[in-house]
């Protein structure tokens, strides 16, 4: 019931929306057509027109944002557009007043100023302190709370105080509040601060546009786009206001236009940065419309304002007729504007979608990231690019093979998460998840870059694994080539070494007995000769227990297999058994091997079995079990407390493990090595 909860209220939100822009547009469209009848134009026009485009583009910005955040610069959009469409339809319906016979309007008029001052003054001195995300200073609140008193304050003053105008009680031009509170001490207090909200109101927001200036600086680079455009709408905004609240102007003067031109082109900035920057720049699938409305925004708000100036420039410093001015403006203006209109979409681009709407600009970041990450890895830096280039909350790339290869960037949210496969040449390597920031969902943009990105993904976990797969290869051949020249060098020391030296010491006495003692000294080169033949045969036995490269791979089993083939021309028939084998470590390999090899050895020299079985099973995060079982005639005490039998038993110690040496159930011997 949940979800179906929230997609009702979600409705209920759009419904709202769309009630407001309906209310808006109407007010705007029946403003233009009182205008057509009376063929009064205000003056001056610029704030009437400024009234008629903040009614439509903050009423189509409530309904992007409302039904997908209940911030509060959602509502401040939906005051905004209802003020404006209040005042547009309040400046003609006067006008009508003056030339039609039609019901009074005065009620109009006095309610659309209080909403208009509530609308337009919360974007200049409330807004700006809540856009930031996270916890907001204490200093901000305050401030944010101050202005929105003053708002309310003259809010309230504008609803209630007495309007004496030029024109007398029931003439054109005079207006009368039906909701003016007629306590002499009340309007004489309004009368005193009339302009002290506001101008208290205008500060604030100069203090407001100083942050909005400080977090665009701090956050340049950053993932987080629209603060910069934010800062001009609020700067164009600011410069309007002030001399509206701080200088006495008169209809026709400069100031006034200037003013109201800034008014009308800060509309161009404000509705859009807010968008991207409230929605988290997560448009969920009215990207394209955000950026389409931004274009046009901006591309009319340019062109009209370039129009404007460049005219009254050109009637002033050429000598012709404002008409012909106003072609040749009209020529140059439509010479730059398509190189205008590209350069614009690419600006716009990058504050709706960020860095990834330039795909050679993600390309090179990519890059960027992979060299600066070669020592941690290619795949972390490649999935912290991602995360960053398509302002994700986590990025995580799990590798199907190899659990161990698993990497994850971000904090992920409660937010659905979307898993993407990761193929390399039809083969299902791996898996993609892309989990959006917290209280947002993936619009279809980002679905498609990531697909897109998926391969390169792909293509790095696949040598991400490789390069493991090498690196292991070669600490196990170095484990395994440290661990032969041990052995080596314990044969040679122990057993080889002294073999010769006494082989030595019975040459050089038998070169002295030849003279004084021939038979003797036959007798022992005789020893001598059968001394190096049996050496000889440990030599042969020695290479049998060489490590094979079968080790180097990590292939136990058949490592064990090549050793049970070295013995067939012996005599000695050996047989391998692999049950329920796992994962091996390569000094458990190294020991399981050369325990069993040195018991080959013992079974060959000293049993005289004809049969010998190793098995091996374990592994895989358990104890590894190797059993040797043999069919012939037992061990004896000297076997027991030969040499073999204890470098066997050190191998055991090594890592922790245990041995045993003693009769098989059906005879012969059995030796059992477990390692933990």
């Amino acid at each position: 019931m949940a979800p179906l909860m929230v997609h009702a209220q979600s409705r209920s939100w759009r419904l709202l929306a769309f009630v407001v822009l309906a209310f808006s547009t109407t007010c705007a469209a029946a403003s233009v057509v009182m205008l057509l009848v009376h063929r009064l134009v205000p003056d001056p026009a610029t704030y009437w027109i400024v009234d008629l485009v903040c009614s439509v583009v903050y009423g189509v910005a409530a309904v992007l944002m409302l039904p997908r955040t209940r911030h509060p610069a959602a509502w401040i959009m939906v005051l905004v557009s209802l003020g404006c469409a209040l005042s547009a339809l309040a400046t003609q319906y006067r006008r009508l007043e003056m030339t039609r016979h039609v019901p009074d309007g005065d009620a109009l008029w006095v309610l659309a100023w209080p909403v208009w001052i509530i609308g337009t003054y919360s974007t200049l001195a409330v807004l700006p302190w809540l856009v930031a995300r996270g916890r907001l200073p204490r200093y901000a609140r305050v401030l944010a709370c101050t202005a929105a008193v003053l708002i309310v304050l003259g809010a309230v003053g504008a609803l209630t105080v007495r309007i004496d105008g030029p024109s007398a009680p029931g003439t054109p031009g005079y207006i009368h509040n039906p909701f003016e509170v007629p306590w002499q001490p009340w309007q004489r207090l309004v009368a005193v601060t009339w302009r002290w909200p506001d101008r208290l109101c205008v500060v604030i927001g100069m203090l407001g546009l100083a942050r909005l200036a400080t977090l665009w600086w701090r956050r340049r680079g950053t993932p987080e786009q629209g603060y910069g455009w934010l800062v001009v709408g609020q700067l164009l905004l600011v410069a309007a206001m002030v001399p509206v609240v701080f200088v006495k102007m008169q209809p026709g003067d400069l100031l006034v236009e200037l003013a109201g031109a800034s008014l009308l082109a800060a509309q161009a900035f404000l509705p859009i940065s807010l968008l991207v920057v409230v929605l988290g720049q997560q448009l969920w699938g009215i990207d394209t419309a955000v950026s389409r409305l931004a274009v046009w925004l901006l591309l009319t708000g340019t062109v009209v304002a370039l129009y404007v100036a460049a005219v009254w420039v050109v009637v002033r410093l050429l000598p012709i007729s404002g008409q012909a001015a106003g072609l040749l403006v009209a020529l140059g203006i439509a010479l730059v504007a398509h190189p205008a209109r590209l350069q614009l979409q690419r600006r716009v681009d990058m504050m709706v979608y960020g860095a990834d709407s330039d795909p050679r600009a993600m390309l090179a970041r990519l890059g960027e990231q992979l060299r600066h990450g070669r020592e941690a890895g290619a795949l972390p830096a490649l999935a912290e690019s991602i995360r960053t280039g398509l302002r994700l909350g986590a990025v995580q790339v799990q590798s199907l093979t190899n659990p161990d290869v698993r990497v994850e960037t971000g904090s992920p949210t409660s937010a659905p998460a979307v898993v993407l496969p990761l193929v390399v040449d039809r083969r299902h390597v791996g898996d993609l998840t892309i989990t959006p920031p917290a209280g947002q969902r993936l619009d279809p943009r980002t679905l498609g870059v990531a697909g897109d990105l998926s391969d390169i993904v792909a293509v790095a976990l696949e040598l991400d694994e490789t390069n493991r797969r090498l690196q292991a290869a070669s600490e196990r051949l170095g484990e395994v080539r440290h661990q032969e020249r041990r052995m080596l060098r314990r044969e040679l020391h122990d057993s080889l070494g002294p073999v010769l030296a006494g082989v030595t010491l019975g040459l050089a006495a038998s070169r002295r007995l030849i003279e004084s003692d021939p038979g003797r000294a036959d007798q022992l080169l005789a020893e001598l000769e059968a001394e190096v033949a049996g050496r000889s045969d440990a030599v042969r036995q020695l290479s049998r227990s060489l490590l094979p490269t079968q080790l180097d791979d990590g292939d136990l089993v058949t490592a064990l297999e090549v050793l049970a083939h070295r013995f067939e021309g012996s005599g000695l028939v050996v047989r391998v058994v692999a049950e329920g084998l796992g994962d091996v470590g390569t000094k458990h390999q190294v020991a399981v091997y050369y325990v069993a090899a040195e018991a080959l050895l013992n079974v060959h020299r000293h049993s005289g079995a004809t049969t010998a079985t190793i098995a091996v099973s374990g592994g895989g995060g358990g104890p590894v079990v190797l059993e040797v079982v043999d069919d012939g005639r037992g061990i004896d005490d000297a076997a027991a407390r030969g040499v073999g039998l204890q470098s066997m038993r050190e191998r055991a110690d090594e890592l922790a493990g245990t041995i045993e040496v003693g009769p098989g159930t059906c005879g012969g011997t059995r030796v059992r090595l477990v390692l933990p």
